[in-house]
């Protein structure tokens, strides 16, 4: 592909050519696909669910967790997985990339200023231990507007927290802390 419009292949959908220029177009190249990808910018969304809801086929870029993968019905395709080599094959010009594989994944990750929390709380062993599945994402952003949803975003937190209290119960002791303040120790209970 050359990148230009054509009638005899398929063609990508994607919003914005920022994040990791020229990957997938490196990717199509390499392994001699037939298709182009069609950077629409801020039309992204609309035209996604303008061409989903007239039931014509569509293939589509989009990150993970986001509202719209739980929102439209898809099924993931999928290069192979990214390796070192991979990785290092790719080229932001794509006449230049070699790359054949998958972006590399970029989990979610908590971050907290350590200073701010207690050493042996309850949200420091929290933070330190909880990790939320793929599927846990998309079953919270269902529950948002943006996925389709009811609820706002504090809506669908409590919600979710309501619904999956196993997952984070294990993390809660409601223990009594030690503190100092003025060089003055004592017990506080939640």
């Amino acid at each position: 592909p050359d990148g230009s419009f054509s009638a005899h292949c398929s063609e990508m959908v994607a919003s914005f050519a920022t994040y990791q220029p020229g990957w997938y177009e490196s990717a199509i190249a390499t392994l001699g696909l037939n298709f182009t990808i069609n950077y629409i910018g801020r039309n992204f969304e609309a035209e996604l669910l303008r061409t989903v809801s007239a039931k014509e086929p569509i293939l589509y870029h989009l990150w993970e967790p986001h509202p719209l993968s739980a929102r439209i019905d898809s099924v993931l395709v999928s290069l192979r997985e990214p390796t070192r080599d991979c990785v290092d094959r790719a080229h932001p010009n794509p006449r230049l990339g070699r790359n054949d594989c998958n972006l590399p994944y970029h989990m979610l990750t908590n971050v907290m200023s350590r200073r701010s929390v207690p050493e042996g709380s309850d949200l420091l062993r929290f933070f330190n231990a909880f990790q939320l599945r793929m599927s846990d994402y998309r079953n919270l952003m269902r529950l948002h507007k943006s996925g389709h949803g009811t609820l706002d975003a504090r809506q669908a937190a409590c919600a979710w927290l309501k619904a999956n209290r196993p997952l984070w119960q294990p993390f809660v002791s409601n223990r009594p802390l030690e503190c100092a303040v003025d060089g003055h120790r004592f017990n506080v209970t939640p």
